[in-house]
């Protein structure tokens, strides 16, 4: 009984330390924090300044577990002016994260956003920015199959199958087309010397 009694007020204080550990935190005052905290927020404007200010200089490195980058945090919270200045300064569109998963992933399965914000940042992501809607994570998921609401399900659909179909059809096209005829070598000194010889023997005949 003693040992679970101080296993509980062991848990316990950890507990409130922790909160309170939290609680007196310094804001934060690095880069990549204070990026994630004006997403948290809703204010673009902020998160904009943070990319400008500092160059740029994290838009590559994950911010958040798992392989996670600026762009993906932007996409789950629909932040498409964000969303622009990331691809604009070089980002590439489906980057992915350690489980595979693309911008185009964090969108579509984002419960953070209302279903026509999701929408919106899907169809930025996948019509101005080419994302591919057939691209899957390491668990074979496409972005319909993790789509949080059907909008965003309904719209990326079509276009994966529309994108399969045209793997498929393409690589059959490779497959079919016949190989091309091998190169002839030819050289010159005994193409000269051929030549000699047919003048010769039409000489003698």
């Amino acid at each position: 009984q003693n040992t679970t009694t101080y296993t509980i007020m062991f848990s316990w204080a950890n507990d409130k330390l922790s909160r309170l550990s939290e609680t007196l935190a310094p804001p934060p005052d690095t880069p990549a924090p204070r990026f994630l905290a004006a997403l948290a927020s809703g204010d673009e404007n902020a998160a904009l300044g943070v990319l400008r200010e500092n160059q740029y200089d994290f838009r590559h490195s994950p911010i958040k577990p798992r392989g996670v980058c600026a762009l993906h945090v932007a996409a789950s919270y629909g932040c498409l002016d964000v969303l622009r200045e990331l691809l604009n300064a070089g980002v590439r569109v489906d980057y992915a994260d350690h489980d595979g998963r693309t911008a185009l992933h964090h969108a579509a399965s984002s419960s953070t956003m209302s279903p026509p914000t999701a929408l919106a940042a899907v169809r930025m992501l996948v019509e101005e920015c080419g994302a591919d809607a057939s691209g899957r994570d390491v668990g074979g998921m496409t972005p319909y199959d993790v789509g949080s609401n059907q909008a965003v399900r309904g719209y990326l659909l079509p276009r994966q199958l529309q994108e399969e179909t045209r793997r498929e059809q393409l690589s059959k096209a490779n497959v079919a087309a016949p190989p091309p005829p091998p190169t002839m070598m030819t050289n010159n000194n005994n193409g000269g010397q051929q030549q000699q010889q047919q003048q010769q023997q039409g000489g003698t005949t």
